[in-house]
C-alpha cells in the first residue's frame, strides 16, 4: 500500500506533481482511468495515421474519450468513421464538454443516415437485377415446361454470360421480348411496388435522422448564442466594477 509520504508535497509556486507522475492508488479515479487510456487511433499503421485529424480527435475531453466508441457495423471501417468525425470536429470546433457530446450525436446520426442510403440503393440494385433476371428466365424457357428449376437457372445464368455489360443484356433481352409486361423497366417498376413499404422504411429513417441532426447543431448554435450573451453581460459588468473602483478610489 502506497503511503501518503511517498508522494512529495509541491514546492511553492508549483501546481503539485501531475496525475502521470502519482502512484496509481494515490490518484483520482478519473486520474486513473486517463492514465491508461490510449489515444484514439486508426487500424491502419501509425505512419498512416493522417496527423490533422489524430491531433483533433486528441483535443476531445478526457471523459469523453473514455466512453468513445464508434457505431460502425462488421462491415464498415472505423478509420472512415473518425475521419469523418475529425472532419465535422474541425469545422464546428468544439469548445466545452457539452458540444463534443452534442457533435459525437451529430455525426453517428450522420453515420447512419448514409447507411441508410447505402441499404436503400443496395435493395433497388438487388430488385432490378432480380427483375432482369425474371426476364432472362421468360427468355430462355420459351415454350418449354420440361425444365426444373436448377435446370432453368443454369440456363439463365449461360445465358446472361454471353453479354459483357447489363446494357449490353438490356438492349440483347429486346431482340427476345415481345410481350411488354416481361421487358425489364416494367417487372422492376411492379417489383419495386411491392417493395415499396421496405423502401418507404429507409425514406421515413433517412428524413427522421436529418431532422434529428439539423436539431442537434441548431443546438450547438444556441449554445454558443446563449454562452455570447453572457460572455457578453460579464464583459460589461467587469467594465463597470472597475469603473466604479476607479472612481472610488479618485
Amino acid at each position: 500500500m502506497t503511503k501518503s509520504s511517498d508522494v512529495e508535497p509541491p514546492v511553492q509556486g508549483d501546481v503539485g506533481p501531475s496525475p502521470a507522475s502519482l502512484p496509481h492508488a494515490a490518484m483520482p479515479p478519473l486520474a486513473r482511468q486517463t492514465a491508461k487510456m490510449q489515444p484514439l487511433q486508426f487500424s491502419r499503421r501509425a505512419d498512416a495515421v493522417p496527423y490533422e485529424t489524430q491531433h483533433i480527435l486528441d483535443k476531445m475531453p478526457a471523459p469523453i474519450r473514455l466512453r468513445f466508441k464508434p457505431p460502425v457495423l462488421e462491415n464498415e471501417s472505423a478509420d472512415e468513421y473518425l475521419m469523418s468525425f475529425a472532419m465535422f470536429a474541425d469545422a464546428v470546433e468544439p469548445t466545452n464538454p457539452f458540444e463534443w457530446v452534442l457533435l459525437k450525436d451529430y455525426v453517428d446520426i450522420e453515420w447512419e443516415i448514409q447507411r441508410s442510403r447505402r441499404l436503400k440503393t443496395a435493395m433497388t440494385v438487388a430488385i432490378r437485377r432480380a427483375a432482369i433476371l425474371s426476364v432472362v428466365r421468360v427468355v430462355v424457357r420459351g415454350d418449354e415446361r420440361t425444365e426444373t428449376d436448377e435446370e432453368l437457372e443454369a440456363k439463365a445464368k449461360r445465358f446472361v454470360t454471353r453479354w459483357e455489360t447489363e446494357d449490353d443484356l438490356l438492349n440483347g433481352l429486346s431482340d427476345y421480348i415481345h410481350d411488354p409486361r416481361h421487358h425489364a423497366d416494367d417487372v422492376t417498376a411492379r417489383l419495386l411496388a411491392a417493395r415499396s413499404k421496405e423502401l418507404e422504411f429507409f425514406d421515413k429513417s433517412i428524413a427522421a435522422g436529418e431532422r434529428r441532426r439539423n436539431s442537434l447543431l441548431a443546438e450547438i448554435g444556441r449554445r454558443r448564442e446563449f454562452q455570447a450573451r453572457l460572455d457578453e453581460r460579464l464583459r460589461k459588468a467587469s467594465q463597470r466594477f472597475a469603473a466604479d473602483r476607479a472612481i472610488r478610489e479618485n
